[in-house]
C-alpha cells in the first residue's frame, strides 16, 4: 500500500490495487509557491503536521512493516506522527513504542522501531522503519535496508541488482564528463522564496562535474536565501527543480515568477540561455533509483547535447528537462515564440515514421483517404510534450492529431454516398496496397518539423513556415520506437474496418470534403512534419494506389499536392 504522493511506476497506481494510507493539506495543483510556503511555515510554527494518516485504510491493511521518513517534515508524514498514530490505531491505549535492536536491518541513513502491541487483542507487532538518507550513498543504502526488512531472497537480490546498476550508471556519467570544464552552477529547489538544493543534490552535481556555488553544507538541508544574495553568486548555469513539481509546473512557475523580475532577466546565465527546468518530482525530490537519471540530466544541461548523445536516453531522459531561453519569457502567441520553444535544449532528435504494418491505407471518417502510421515515435512525442509544457495556453489537442496520419485525398463535393458494395471494394483495394507497402518496409525520415500559418487547411497555401532541424545522433532506432500505448491508439482507430455496417455511416457522414481543404478557411497554425520528398518506393506504391482508386471510383476523390503532404503533430490554437 502507498502514500498519496506515490505515482511511479504508473502500473502501481493505475491498477487500483494499492490503497492510499496518507492525506495532505497541501494541494500543489491549486496553490502558488508562496501559498505553499506560508502553509508550511504556519504548520511548523504551530507544531502541526501538514499530512495525516487514513486511519480506516491503515487498520484494514494491518501492516507488518511500515516504511516512513524523518528527514523532512515538509515532504511527508513526520516520524513521530507515524509512530503515535500507528500505536493508537493498531494497538489501542496500552501500546508502547520501543527501539528496535534487530541487527542487520538498521544502517546509516535509517532508524527502526517496534510498536509493542502484544498486550492488546490485535495480535499485531509492526516494525516501523524510518529512512533518513542525507547523501547519495545513504540513498543507495536504504534500498538494502528495505530489502533486509522484508527478508525475501528475491527482494534482497533485486536490491543488489538495482544498486549495482545505479553505480554503473554513475560511473558512465563520470567518464562522459571527464575533462569537461566545471561550470559554476546553482540548483534552485524553490522559487518563492529561493531555496538551495541540499542533501544528495550536492553529490549529484559533483558527479556531473559542476561547481556548486550555493551556500549548502555537504549532505546538509536545503536553506532559503534572498534574491540579493542569489544575484551575487552569478552562476554560469542555473538548474531549477522545485520539490514535488513536474516539468510543466517548473517551466510555468519559472516564467511566471521570475519572468517579470528585472534582477532575474539581467542574470548572465538567463541572458545566455543557460537556465534549465527539470522534472524534480521524478528525478530530484525523492531519494530513489531515478536520482541516477537526475544526475545524467545535470550533466547534459551543464555540458551540452553531446553528453546527452554519449549517455543515451536511459541515463538522460529528454522529457525530464528543458532549456528556458530568454525568448520564452516574452509569452507571446507568435509563430516565432513556438519555434523558440521547439528549438530549446535538449534538441529533438531525428526519427522515422513507419506505416502501419496491417492497415496503412485507411478510409477515415467523412471518406478521407489517409496513410496511417503505427504510432507517434518517441522523438515526435517529445516534441508534442514540449509544446504542451512550454505553451500552457494552448487549447486541448483534438483527437484527430492524437493518431499519426497523412491525408492523401478527400471526397469531391456533391459526390453520392458509398454503397456497401462499393465500400467493401474500397476496403479490399486499401488492404491490397497496404500489404504491398508493408512488404517493402519503407520508413519515412523526419529530419525537420515545421510551424506553419496556413490559409488553406490542406497546407497547399501557407502564409508563414518556420522549420526546426532535428538533431542527428546515433540513436535513430530508439528515437523512432513507438510505445505500446501509441500503437494501441492507432489500432483502436483502424479496427473500425472490422464492422462495415457501423462504420459506413461514419465514412458517408457530411464534412471534410475537398472544399474544406482547398478553399480559404481563415488563418490557422499547426505543427507538422512535411513528407516532401517521399521515399521513391513508397511514392510509386501510392501513385499506383491513386490510379487504381481513380479507375474504380472515377470523379470521386481529389488528391492533395505531393508538396503539401504532412503528418500533423498538433494544432497551435490558443485558449
Amino acid at each position: 500500500d502507498i502514500t498519496h504522493e506515490c505515482d511511479y511506476p504508473t502500473e502501481l497506481t493505475s491498477s487500483g490495487r494499492a490503497r492510499v494510507v496518507t492525506t495532505s493539506d497541501i494541494n500543489p495543483r491549486t496553490m502558488t509557491q508562496s501559498e505553499i510556503h506560508e502553509a508550511v511555515c504556519g504548520s511548523l510554527t504551530n507544531g502541526q503536521s501538514l499530512y495525516g494518516i487514513n486511519k480506516g485504510v491503515l487498520q484494514d491493511v494491518k501492516p507488518d512493516i511500515i516504511f516512513t521518513q524523518s528527514l523532512c517534515d515538509v515532504c511527508a508524514v513526520s516520524y513521530p506522527v507515524v509512530l503515535s498514530t500507528c500505536a493508537k490505531l493498531l494497538g489501542g491505549p496500552k501500546a508502547n513504542v520501543e527501539e528496535s535492536d534487530e541487527k542487520g536491518v538498521v544502517e546509516k541513513g535509517s532508524s527502526s522501531c517496534h510498536l509493542s502491541l502484544k498486550d492488546t487483542t490485535t495480535g499485531l507487532d509492526p516494525k516501523v522503519i524510518s529512512m533518513e538518507p542525507e547523501n547519495l550513498k545513504d540513498t543507495l543504502d536504504t534500498f538494502h535496508v528495505a530489502a533486509k526488512a522484508i527478508g525475501s531472497p528475491e527482494v534482497i537480490k533485486r536490491a543488489n541488482e538495482v544498486t549495482s546498476s545505479i553505480e554503473s550508471g554513475l560511473n558512465r556519467i563520470r567518464q562522459a564528463v571527464k575533462g569537461c570544464k566545471k561550470p559554476r552552477v546553482a540548483f534552485i529547489e524553490w522559487h518563492d522564496p529561493i531555496f538551495c538544493g541540499g542533501h544528495w543534490i550536492v553529490d549529484m552535481l559533483d558527479i556531473a562535474r559542476g561547481d556548486y556555488v550555493m551556500p549548502v553544507e555537504y549532505a546538509g538541508r536545503s536553506i532559503a536565501m534572498s534574491n540579493e544574495d542569489f544575484i551575487k553568486l552569478d552562476p554560469d548555469v542555473i538548474l531549477i527543480g522545485p520539490c514535488g513539481f513536474d516539468l510543466a509546473r517548473t517551466v510555468k512557475d519559472t516564467i511566471e515568477i521570475f519572468g517579470t523580475k528585472d534582477w532575474w532577466l539581467n542574470l548572465r546565465a538567463v541572458k545566455e540561455g543557460r537556465v534549465f527546468a527539470a522534472d524534480a518530482n521524478s528525478y530530484y525530490a525523492r531519494p530513489g533509483p531515478r536520482l541516477l537519471q537526475g544526475t545524467g540530466i545535470m550533466a547534459a544541461a551543464m555540458h551540452g547535447d553531446n553528453i546527452m548523445d554519449s549517455l543515451d536516453e536511459d541515463l538522460v531522459p529528454a522529457s525530464g528537462y528543458c532549456q528556458i531561453t530568454p525568448d520564452l519569457y516574452a509569452r507571446s502567441n507568435s509563430i516565432e515564440y513556438v519555434t523558440h520553444a521547439l528549438s530549446a535544449e535538449p534538441a529533438i532528435p531525428l526519427c522515422t515514421l513507419q506505416p502501419h504494418p496491417k492497415c496503412c491505407l485507411f478510409v477515415a471518417w467523412n471518406g478521407v483517404i489517409v496513410l496511417v502510421y503505427n504510432g507517434f515515435p518517441r522523438s515526435l512525442m517529445l516534441a508534442k510534450e514540449r509544446l504542451c509544457t512550454l505553451l500552457p495556453g494552448l487549447k486541448d489537442e483534438n483527437f484527430g492529431s492524437k493518431w499519426p496520419k497523412t491525408t492523401l485525398a478527400a471526397v469531391k463535393d456533391g459526390t453520392p454516398d458509398l454503397t456497401m458494395t462499393q465500400f467493401e471494394r474500397l476496403r479490399d483495394i486499401c488492404g491490397e496496397y497496404s500489404s504491398k507497402i508493408a512488404n517493402c518496409n519503407i520508413p519515412i525520415n523526419v529530419e525537420r518539423l515545421s510551424i506553419v500559418e496556413y490559409e488553406r487547411r490542406g497546407l497547399e497555401k501557407l502564409a508563414v513556415r518556420k522549420d526546426i532541424l532535428l538533431h542527428k545522433n546515433r540513436q535513430l532506432d530508439l528515437n523512432s520506437s513507438v510505445s505500446s500505448n501509441e500503437r494501441k491508439v492507432v489500432d483502436n482507430v483502424v479496427k473500425e474496418w472490422s464492422n462495415l455496417d457501423t462504420y459506413l455511416p461514419k465514412v458517408n457522414a457530411p464534412g471534410s470534403r475537398i472544399s474544406s481543404y482547398r478553399e480559404a478557411s481563415g488563418r490557422g497554425s499547426t505543427c507538422v512534419a512535411f513528407l516532401d520528398p517521399l521515399p521513391n518506393e513508397l511514392w510509386q506504391c501510392l501513385t499506383e494506389f491513386q490510379k487504381t482508386l481513380n479507375d474504380v471510383f472515377p470523379e470521386r476523390y481529389v488528391w492533395l499536392n505531393d508538396s503539401s503532404l504532412h503528418c500533423t503533430l498538433r494544432s497551435i490554437h490558443w485558449k
